[in-house]
């Protein structure tokens, strides 16, 4: 995986198009400290002139390309997090279990890794109260951590975005939901950092 980082202070626009053709993704425009991930095999697609740009840009100290390992074989953006509703008792059962129903479909998606994973699946019944709720969060977070650090569904573990979040109280549910969904969220985008940073002369020949 590939990820282009705007370094500098100001927005910064790049093209793939090179002699007519173009390669994905077509455009990218990069605000400061913004930045945007590609498959190794896209770059490797770019023309010679528009890798010399993405270089010159890097020479100039303006964008730093990484090249960083893949968690995932391949980018799950089938299974969408749903957006955060948690308030009180009754929606943060709910939304604990909209959640649950979407991590469950990617562990089990033999698709997006190297095998798939049935055994961490959270299969706890919905929460009805802030008892069960705090069990359900528990196993959830178990479920989840053992998940992303498995080796054999993963090309790379996931050793950075765990859930960790005291439960017990409502607002400690609440927040530990929501962090259960930021972690779920940053552990789909599939890379582990810190990476490769790769050098103008790498970057013309990827």
């Amino acid at each position: 995986m590939i990820v282009v980082r705007n370094i500098s202070e100001y927005r910064v626009g790049i093209s793939s198009s090179y002699q007519g053709a173009h390669g994905r993704p077509l455009y990218m425009n990069l605000g400061p400290n913004d930045m945007r991930y590609m498959n190794d095999d896209d770059l490797k697609n770019w023309g010679p002139g528009a890798k010399e740009t993405l270089a010159s840009y890097v020479q100039n100290g303006t964008l730093q390309v990484d090249e960083v390992p893949i968690v995932h074989e391949a980018e799950d953006q089938g299974h969408k997090v749903p957006k955060f509703s948690a308030m009180d008792v009754d929606s943060a059962c709910l939304y604990a279990d909209e959640l649950r129903k979407v991590y469950n479909a990617h562990a089990s998606n033999g698709g997006v890794h190297t095998a798939a994973d049935t055994t961490n699946l959270e299969t706890t019944a919905v929460p009805t109260n802030l008892a069960t709720l705090t069990a359900f969060i528990v196993s959830f977070q178990g479920n989840y951590n053992t998940h992303i650090a498995l080796g054999a569904s993963h090309p790379n573990p996931d050793t950075y975005n765990g859930a960790a979040a005291p439960t017990g109280t409502l607002t400690q549910d609440i927040d530990a939901l929501r962090e259960l969904q930021a972690v779920f969220t940053m552990h789909k985008k599939q890379t582990v950092p810190p990476g490769t940073t790769l050098t103008v002369p790498q970057i013309i020949t990827y």
